[in-house]
């Protein structure tokens, strides 16, 4: 009974390392970059948990990096001239806090 239940735990720990693992135990995965295509905006809103770096230059844009299997929960969005940060990654019991950089 002892070795089936240490094969159930072993089969759980290594089905973390995917984007479709549960959220608490969802590895990050390599850090990735993801530029994303947003209309002009003249304020931001940054929901817990986004570092957020701001770099002048000539063209404004939006850069996500984080985790490859976190990244599809991250958004960047714009309403009324405010770029809104989101990232719906919550729960982390098997990965670090504050990885996704905007």
């Amino acid at each position: 009974m002892k070795k089936q239940l240490y094969i159930v735990f072993l089969i759980l720990i290594f089905a973390c390392d995917s984007e479709n693992a549960g959220d608490c135990f969802q590895k990050e995965g390599t850090i990735i970059q993801q530029e994303i295509i947003v209309a002009n905006f003249d304020k931001i809103f940054v929901n817990r948990d986004i570092e957020l770096i701001i770099e002048e230059g000539p063209t404004q844009k939006v850069v996500i990096e984080t985790g490859k299997n976190l990244i599809n929960d991250v958004s960047a969005a714009v309403a009324n001239g405010e770029l809104t940060l989101t990232d719906n990654n919550t729960c982390n019991y098997v990965r670090d806090y504050g990885i996704t950089k905007v």
